[in-house]
């Protein structure tokens, strides 16, 4: 057996033995003599199969693997199991709530996906043991990341209404407002010149830069969703939620250094 299932040898061993009994049949034999040979050709017809079944490419044990053996009893499994998660929800939180939509509209991507990343983690802590094996232990993840993308997101816009609905104004009202500061569109004028800053420092960087500023604009001004900006712009979905996840770490350090805000105050 592979390095990684030995230290659960007396579990395998006799989940392995089941599945050779099951096969083992000497009343059908000729001879009492057949008996060795016929086990030792069950053994290589059994433990190969049942390895492939078990374990990865990279020889670890499978997640669905680590589930079974820790409803047998084995507590560290569990451990296992979350410490592989840990990095592996940082991964596919995001991809699944960029391709389901599932980030509100007023939420920084990022920070919202490492959110539900870490409520996930709790779910996955305190519910493990209802993993029913219907389908993949990820496919099974993906589904609480989804549910809990959307319940944090129902909570987060539930938290905006009661603080009143968000003003949006046109694109072409907010370039007004930036060249014309007299003009009353945005109320908070200190904060108003430090948004137009910072995007106009932002867009000097480069063409992508350019191409994210605009991005940002269609998105929290005009709440254009991802496939109508990569029209704008010129581009395709993925690249527009590139520029939201490469660039917003760089507006917030402008924020950071240039003014010392965090962001959240705007």
């Amino acid at each position: 057996m592979p390095p990684a299932t030995r230290e659960f040898e007396l579990y395998y061993t006799t989940t392995l033995l089941n599945q050779i009994f099951e096969r083992f049949h000497p009343e059908t034999w000729s001879t009492v003599d057949e008996i060795p040979e016929k086990l030792k050709g069950l053994v290589k017809e059994v433990v190969p199969t049942a390895v492939v079944q078990i374990m990865t490419g990279d020889g670890e044990l499978r997640d669905e693997e680590l589930v079974r053996l820790y409803k047998s009893g084995y507590e560290k499994c569990k451990t296992m199991l979350l410490e592989r998660y840990a990095t592996k929800l940082h991964d596919l939180a995001p991809r699944i709530i960029y391709a389901k939509n599932l980030c509100p509209s007023m939420e920084y991507p990022p920070q919202f996906a490492k959110d539900v990343a870490q409520e996930v983690s709790l779910k996955l802590l305190q519910k493990l043991g209802s993993y029913k094996f219907d389908s993949k232990f990820e496919t099974w993840v993906g589904s609480i990341i989804e549910n809990e993308a959307k319940t944090l997101g129902a909570r987060k816009q539930f938290g905006r209404a009661k603080a009143g609905p968000r003003t949006y104004i046109s694109f072409e009202d907010l370039e007004r407002e930036l060249a014309d500061p007299v003009i009353p569109i945005i109320k908070m004028r200190e904060h108003r010149e430090i948004l137009r800053k910072v995007l106009q420092k932002h867009r000097a960087g480069s063409i992508k830069d350019a191409n994210s500023t605009d991005a940002i604009l269609f998105r929290y001004v005009e709440e254009l969703e991802t496939s109508e900006i990569a029209k704008r712009i010129g581009t395709t979905d993925s690249y527009v939620a590139r520029l939201f996840s490469d660039d917003y770490p760089k507006l917030r350090q402008v924020l950071t250094d240039d003014f010392g805000l965090t962001g959240t105050e705007l």
